[in-house]
């Protein structure tokens, strides 16, 4: 028997406050649902992208889910 669930990968983002800042800011999110984690990974790169000129740093990790 098939199983009919399908898996998805999730984009989770975390933003901070880099360590020459004189402000504490934390945020996290989460972006789904990808199909696969190449679309996954191309999102996240492009979300890192938001860091430039600024103090924040943005990491991000994506999660297979099912």
């Amino acid at each position: 028997m098939e199983s009919d669930t399908q898996v998805m990968w999730m984009l989770i983002v975390f933003a901070f406050a880099g360590g020459l800042s004189d402000h504490d800011s934390v945020a996290l999110t989460t972006v789904g649902s990808f199909q696969n984690e190449q679309t996954c990974i191309v999102a996240g790169d492009k979300v890192k992208k938001m860091q430039d000129g600024t103090m924040k740093t943005i990491r991000y990790s994506c999660v297979k889910v099912s």
